[in-house]
């Protein structure tokens, strides 16, 4: 039953994703679509995609740990309490609808826990007081902040390098021209010597590409 909910929501989510035309938008649908699955799918005790979902997000916590001033060792702690935080989560596309991006209300949570270690264990509960107490933070961060953004685009990378294989050299230098770099189809067209239509396929077959690659090899456990 968990593997069957995981499997829709990364299909719905990477069907919003091909519909946005602003390459943000889709970086950020496609975020939302791979890290909610992975979650749901970690959640139904999926160890390749609790694996996965470490890997694409430990790096960025830690980093986000350490810029607070954290020690290492500090960091690596408070990195175990946010995932031990989001593990517990029931509705993670929610939390990403609610907070612009699965990144944006991560980066929060991950705020939230750094400051109970600060304050103390008192200063939260538990650490389900931690989500309510990020989701209250959420109204008051401009979803547009710089640093916001790059969380997003650091995630979209990191999704489409760990599909790499998956993808022709070709196809992956035209979308990454697009969608990562933002030149302009016409100018990647040219450059390519491809009709600018061809640039719109490649965009939407790496897209459903990567859809596949989570859905089929990682979220469904396949070969």
């Amino acid at each position: 039953m968990g593997g069957d909910r995981g499997r829709q929501s990364i299909t719905d989510g990477f069907k919003e994703c091909t519909v946005f035309n602003d390459r943000a938008d889709q970086m950020v649908e496609t975020g939302n679509a791979v890290a909610c699955a992975l979650l749901s799918q970690a959640k139904a005790e999926n160890q390749r995609a609790w694996d996965v979902l470490v890997d694409l997000f430990g790096e960025m916590i830690y980093r986000w740990c350490r810029e607070s001033g954290l020690k290492p060792e500090e960091a690596r702690d408070v990195g175990q309490d946010v995932f031990a935080s989001i593990a517990n989560l029931h509705d993670p596309w929610e939390r990403a609808r609610d907070h612009g991006s699965f990144c944006r209300w991560l980066r929060l949570v991950t705020g939230q826990t750094i400051a109970k270690f600060d304050y103390g264990p008192d200063s939260f509960s538990d650490l389900g007081s931690v989500l309510v107490a990020a989701d209250s933070e959420a109204d008051t961060v401009d979803s547009r902040h710089s640093d916001i953004v790059a969380d997003d685009r650091e995630l979209f990378i990191r999704i489409l390098n760990h599909a790499r294989d998956q993808i022709s050299p070709e196809h992956w230098r035209v979308f990454w021209q697009v969608i990562v770099e933002g030149h302009k189809p016409a100018d990647v067209a040219s450059r390519f010597h491809m009709a600018r239509h061809e640039i719109y396929v490649i965009k939407s077959r790496v897209l459903w590409l990567l859809r596949d690659y989570f859905e089929c090899d990682v979220v469904g456990g396949g070969t």
